[in-house]
């Protein structure tokens, strides 16, 4: 059929969510089901009430967050910046993007933003992991003093996810689409999904820098040019297959969503982004750090008509067959298969015999 098909992951079984299922392979048409907007794969929790898309006027704001404690490993927070800036720079001047930036690196400084927004997008640049005793995800941000202050998934939903205006959180922190063993719920992803968040974008390895310029800047593009969140993922995975055809690093974004359709935005043209009369973070893109003062507090903007969206792709929602259960035992373990056994799961997983199934889950048609 010509319809698009949304591949739509309940898992709620903290093994099977521990899987890369951005990698899933259809052997029939040869290719990886995510790199493609008419299969995008979404892992989607469903913890409450639809979200409808938010009419705003452009620009859509960008709250930038940078968390370099002083006893982790450093980041150079003017390099990373400049990263995002670049991604973003176009959007910037064609005033469809305002990129802010949060001056300090505390949860008071996160709070204080979050109250004088509106934000629409929060982008966190940083270090992220699992707490193994807690059994829970964390970011890490600052203390006063400057040293580590781990801020676990619960607290930094508390701090951000209240806020009707936000759609959209990026993660891009290594680990953060890690889920505990115990509770699905225990990644900082997946807890931003069941406080409200419409949608939230984590990083499952570590990302190159070239890798995540590429995806944010395409992620941001398909998003201003009206397409669903899970929509653009896959044609920000497609720019980065593109511009690193070797590279799997397309697979390592993992969408959660909780926005049925996966339209967060109904965006209306704007004007270019002015200047904040007095604002207490810096505006993008700076070519280098500049003076800082609090953000300004905006009234609600007008908010025109929503256009009438187009229809959303249909759904489907798998269960694991018994054969898709044991390809994904296989794939857990493969080097330690002897070569007759990889043979069968060369088979089992629709790939050519022999070859390392890694390259992609198979799915093959039910009966």
């Amino acid at each position: 059929e010509d319809a698009d098909l949304r591949i739509r992951l309940h898992l709620d079984d903290a093994g099977l969510a521990a899987l890369p299922w951005e990698f899933l392979y259809d052997a029939t048409h040869d290719d990886f089901l995510c790199l493609s907007t008419q299969t995008p794969v979404v892992r989607y929790l469903d913890v409450g009430q639809p979200v409808a898309p938010l009419a705003v006027r452009a620009p859509l704001r960008v709250l930038g967050v940078i968390a370099s404690p002083t006893d982790l490993e450093p980041l150079d927070v003017d390099l990373e910046r400049q990263r995002v800036e670049r991604a973003l720079a176009g959007l910037v001047r064609e005033g469809i993007v305002e990129l802010v930036w949060l001056e300090g690196q505390t949860w008071r400084d996160v709070q204080r933003a979050m109250r004088r927004g509106p934000w629409h997008v929060v982008h966190f640049v940083g270090h992220g992991g699992f707490d193994a005793r807690r059994a829970e995800g964390v970011i890490w941000l600052a203390d006063d003093d400057g040293t580590a202050r781990a801020l676990a998934a619960g607290d930094l939903a508390r701090l951000i996810a209240d806020r009707r205006d936000l759609r959209l959180v990026l993660l891009n922190a290594c680990e953060s689409a890690r889920p505990g063993a115990l509770d699905i719920f225990s990644s900082t992803a997946n807890a931003l999904v069941r406080r409200g968040l419409p949608a939230v974008i984590a990083m499952q390895y570590e990302i190159t820098d070239r890798a995540a310029i590429e995806f944010a800047r395409s992620l941001y593009e398909a998003l201003a040019d009206g397409l669903p969140i899970d929509g653009a993922v896959s044609e920000a995975r497609m720019a980065v297959k593109l511009d690193a055809p070797h590279s799997m690093e397309w697979g390592t974004p993992v969408l959660h969503l909780r926005a049925t359709d996966g339209r967060l935005f109904e965006i209306a043209p704007g004007q270019p982004a002015a200047a904040m009369p007095d604002p207490p973070m810096e505006a993008a893109p700076p070519p280098a750090p500049a003076a800082t003062r609090a953000p300004e507090r905006r009234a609600e903007r007008e908010q025109p008509p929503a256009p009438k969206p187009e229809p959303a792709p249909a759904i489907v929602t798998r269960k694991l067959a018994p054969d898709v259960e044991r390809a994904l035992a296989i794939l857990t373990d493969w080097e330690h298969y002897p070569p007759e056994e990889r043979l069968k799961a060369g088979d089992l997983l629709g790939a050519e015999p022999g070859r390392d199934p890694r390259r992609g889950v198979g799915l093959r048609p039910d009966g």
